[in-house]
């Protein structure tokens, strides 16, 4: 599967909701439309990539509405353009064995600068291991080997918004046996080398990591207690909770059982998400027994 394998969804309907939409929000003299009801217009429509197995990570670029990046489990990393026509950017690029995809990240400062992370952190039974990050500094043409090869999984990529060579990794290592390659990693130098800035155990990996970007700084990560057997799943236990750093990751604070974060559980036992809303600085979780079900990327229209 190497060069470029397009894909054209234009020939699906679209129904006409943004139309609608916009007569229901422009009508002159109309009481405001309520948020929700808008919302509750919009529909979910499947707009590839088809081939590639399951869909773990997608980012945009700020700033052009439609350049998207996805992440598959088991086909490498596609492009979009248009969001309808994908392009896969890794086959045969990529400086590594491992075709499964963990995370992407696109540097604010620099939307050429990517880096990606092999492994991904849905810990199945036929999960595809990792073989570390790689970067690419125009915007996938061509790819370098950035360091972490022996975390197996990356669950997490942010890069500052300030210096695109200051890189944050969460990782839940190697999923089935305990494994010090765990936790959050950061690099200074774009990936030349890695410092381990947050570790629970051998048992606990980091399954999320979000940052204000406002602030960089600020940042919350969730680990998660598992471990993956043949036969099953091991998961949640003392090691799973919820850690906030304010000086970019030299100090963090576990704050699961801080009375103010009263939305999330105060004995966390499973996987940990986080949505993120720094215009009101703060971040909010759910606690999930099972990972997300993914397949392709979805846009609502």
């Amino acid at each position: 599967m190497r060069g470029i394998f397009a894909m054209n969804v234009r020939t699906f309907p679209i129904l006409g909701v943004s139309a609608l939409l916009f007569t229901l929000a422009g009508s002159e003299g109309a009481e405001p439309v309520a948020a929700q009801t808008l919302i509750s217009k919009l529909k979910w429509r499947c707009v590839g990539p088809y081939i590639g197995g399951r869909v773990v990570t997608v980012t945009g670029v700020p700033g052009n509405n439609n350049l998207f990046y996805a992440g598959t489990v088991g086909g490498g990393v596609w492009k979009s353009t248009d969001g309808a026509e994908w392009e896969n950017i890794t086959d045969g690029k990529l400086p590594g064995p491992s075709s499964s995809i963990g995370a992407i990240a696109v540097a604010p400062s620099d939307p050429k600068i990517l880096y990606v992370g092999t492994g991904e952190a849905d810990i199945r039974n036929t999960v595809i291991p990792g073989d570390g990050v790689y970067k690419s500094t125009d915007a996938g043409q061509t790819w370098q080997y950035a360091g972490l090869r022996d975390t197996h999984s990356t669950s997490a990529i942010l890069v500052d918004p300030r210096d695109p060579n200051t890189v944050y990794v969460a990782s839940m290592g190697h999923v089935f046996a305990p494994d010090p390659n765990r936790g959050i990693f950061k690099s200074t130098d774009g990936g030349r080398s890695w410092k381990k800035i947050l570790f629970v155990d051998n048992n606990t990996g980091a399954i999320c990591l979000v940052m204000d970007p406002g602030n960089p700084g600020l940042m919350y990560a969730a680990t998660w207690q598992a471990i993956r057997m043949p036969w099953g799943l091991s998961s949640g236990g003392p090691g799973s909770g919820i850690y906030k750093t304010t000086d970019g990751g030299a100090h963090w604070t576990n704050i699961t059982a801080n009375p103010d974060a009263s939305a999330c559980p105060s004995r966390p036992a499973n996987r940990i998400l986080f949505t993120q809303s720094f215009r009101q600085k703060r971040a909010a979780c759910s606690a999930r027994r099972t990972p997300v079900p993914r397949g392709n990327v979805s846009t609502m229209k």
